[in-house]
């Protein structure tokens, strides 16, 4: 089963360190997205022409809205990214900065038997194509942030605590043939 905490129907927020230097291709960090070209989405990427970092969401009802921050991110350093999202609100922070403040209402976005990839993104069900050309570190993702929690993940270098308990399925795809690479059990303490 996938996880329903991303639905643009209720808050959620994404936050990952990540460092690159490359300047070649966009390169998605990660991504739900189900089959088709115009079939509701949540992309986090890199736009390393640019050196920008940027997110694209597409709702149900086809708004859609793309764009990217202004700080430099291929420089081969540390970075800190949080993605909020509400149905009508959208914020990026890079480095505890505010850079995008977004209120576009993308409405509902369905994402049904659709899985988060980190690294890479699942475009018509396809694994592979535009993998993260770097390092990526601490990928959380969280029911609800504000810029206070920003700031305290920031300034922690990691994660923050938490104390739920509970099961967690991790699949890993072979980006060469779509299949399961594995199916032995994890345990996360």
């Amino acid at each position: 089963t996938y996880s329903t905490i991303v639905s643009a129907t209720q808050n959620f927020s994404v936050s990952l360190w990540f460092k690159t230097s490359a300047t070649s291709r966009v390169d998605p960090f990660g991504a739900l997205r189900e089959g088709g070209a115009n079939d509701p989405r949540i992309i986090i990427y890199t736009n390393v022409v640019e050196g920008k970092i940027g997110f694209q969401i597409l709702g149900d009802g086809g708004t859609q809205l793309s764009t990217s921050g202004s700080t430099t991110i291929n420089d081969g350093g540390w970075h800190h990214a949080v993605l909020i999202v509400t149905p009508t609100t959208q914020k990026l922070y890079i480095d505890n900065s505010l850079e995008i403040n977004g209120t576009t209402n993308t409405g509902t976005i369905t994402l049904t038997d659709t899985a988060f990839f980190i690294g890479n993104i699942n475009a018509r069900n396809i694994v592979g194509g535009t993998g993260f050309l770097g390092v990526i570190d601490e990928v959380a993702i969280f029911t609800d942030l504000n810029s206070t929690s920003v700031t305290d993940l920031y300034n922690s270098g990691n994660c923050l605590p938490y104390s739920e308990e509970g099961e967690i399925s991790v699949s890993l795809i072979s980006p060469s043939n779509n299949t399961q690479s594995n199916d032995d059990p994890l345990t996360f303490t």
